[in-house]
């Protein structure tokens, strides 16, 4: 299989011109680049379309407007083929509101299939044979001018994606899963960018943070919010600015001078000596807080009754087995999350299950019966 040209979509000319040849496709594959190791705000950097042989690169950091691609997008006949498709449709609506539909998921597909390993390079190699190289999965994407070696990385990441498509869609079709794919991929199009804005009480997602004493916890949380402030600042990640383990290490030790710092981090290229001041000035505020630590939140519900646990463990050891019959992970069965939820429920008559939202259509058809098995009969 010989690898395709591409072409390097900057002005509007070149977009209206890949628009009406991709608008003659019966399907298309679909990445993006993202700068989130570089920026504080991830922002979509380019999106790789490949369709009838054609791969076009497009950048909307250079280009006025990709609104033109909407017309794609929303298509009903073509097919949008995505690898690991939840990020990439959410940073697409995010930076532009694009709305897509007709989604097919090569991950979702695979693991389907039973798959053991379903990474984009692993299935070109398992359906090609072809080493696809990711040396570039790190790479600065928000860099202009891109370097020629980057494109060439970025469009052999669409430009399998019909091929795979074909020969995936049809082993599912075999294997008897096409509702299961195409009920799941429908249930894509309806994610949505959920702006999580920062919290201070986010120091407690950290690592360790939660065995840390009280007065530790407040100068850890101040920590955090000095760390936020900074990668806003500067336009870098969080973690780019100073970790999370150097954060638990000054919450701990609580230096209050440079000389202090340097017992902590005795390594002079340590990320804390960028701002020294900034984070002993963090200590001490931390030190000095007033604010209360929040209080822990109780978990929704009441704890299950014994017979509830006892139901979860029988439906759980069957969906292990079931999984094993039929050649996938337990979660391409039913998620543990959906497994809790139903075991916690009185379940009278299978159609409970769908009115109560607890089973997917596909899931309901193959299995609400054996579920219902797990709860008494009413009388």
């Amino acid at each position: 299989m010989n690898l395709l040209p591409f072409q390097y979509v900057t002005e509007k000319d070149q977009l209206l011109g890949a628009v009406r040849d991709l608008s003659a496709c019966s399907e298309i594959g679909v990445d993006i680049e993202g700068d989130s190791l570089f920026h504080y705000q991830d922002r979509v950097c380019l999106i790789q379309i490949t369709g009838n042989g054609k791969n076009f690169i497009f950048d909307p950091l250079l280009l006025d407007s990709v609104e033109s691609l909407s017309v794609l997008f929303q298509n009903e006949r073509i097919v949008k083929i995505f690898h690991g498709a939840e990020y990439d449709l959410i940073s697409l609506k995010r930076d532009f509101k694009f709305s897509i539909i007709s989604i097919f998921d090569t991950v979702l597909a695979a693991r389907a299939l039973g798959l053991k390993a379903f990474s984009l390079q692993h299935l070109v190699w398992l359906y090609f044979n072809i080493p696809l190289e990711k040396t570039h999965q790190k790479a600065n994407w928000s860099r202009r001018p891109v370097p020629k070696d980057q494109l060439e990385y970025a469009y052999k990441d669409t430009f399998f994606l019909p091929e795979l498509y074909e020969k995936l869609s049809t082993e599912v079709k075999n294997k008897g899963r096409w509702d299961q794919i195409e009920e799941e991929c429908h249930l894509l199009e309806k994610r949505e960018w959920d702006e999580k804005r920062f919290s201070s009480e986010q120091y407690l997602k950290l690592k360790g943070a939660k065995e840390l004493l009280p007065d530790s916890q407040k100068v850890l949380r101040e920590l955090v919010v000095t760390r936020e402030n900074l990668s806003r600042e500067v336009d870098r990640p969080p973690f780019k600015v100073i970790s999370n383990e150097d954060l638990l290490q000054m919450a701990t030790g609580r230096p209050h001078s440079l000389a202090e710092l340097k017992l902590l981090f005795p390594r002079e290229s340590a990320p804390v000596y960028r701002n020294p001041a900034f984070w002993i000035k963090a200590i001490h505020e931390g030190e000095q807080s007033q604010i209360p630590l929040p209080v822990k939140a109780k978990k929704n519900g009441t704890p299950p009754t014994p017979e509830e646990e006892k139901r979860f463990s029988e439906m759980k050891k069957w969906r292990d087995s079931q999984a094993v019959e039929e050649g996938v992970e337990p979660a391409m069965i039913l998620s543990t999350d959906m497994l809790r939820a139903i075991s916690s429920k009185t379940i009278e008559y299978p159609d409970q299950l769908l009115e109560l939202g607890l089973l997917r259509h596909w899931q309901f058809k193959r299995y609400a019966a054996k579920i219902c098995s797990f709860f008494p009969k009413s009388k």
